[in-house]
């Protein structure tokens, strides 16, 4: 087996992380298939603070909910070295 050593806590090297509203994402089946709406555009950052997401985030919630076909029960953005990175928890 493995033995468990004291480590540093973790630092993410992400520059922010964003949350999204799931609320945001409504799930229909359309002619058998799931379809996803972006109903708004709403995160909330680290503080705590809920803002309307613009671009590029936006565009990133806007291409999640049109290539996603599963309800979206979590969505997450994390922003690393200028690059964006998107975690989606879907209900399948």
């Amino acid at each position: 087996g493995g033995k468990c050593q004291k480590a540093d806590p973790f630092q993410s090297a992400a520059e922010a992380h964003y949350a999204a509203d799931f609320g945001d994402f409504q799930a229909q089946v359309v002619d058998g298939k799931v379809v996803n709406t972006l109903r708004a555009k709403w995160l909330t950052d680290e503080a705590g603070q809920s803002f309307l997401a613009e671009e590029p985030l936006a565009q990133l919630l806007e291409t999640a909910a049109d290539a996603i076909d599963h309800d979206i029960s979590a969505f997450d953005i994390w922003v690393v070295e200028g690059r964006y990175f998107a975690f989606a928890k879907l209900n399948v």
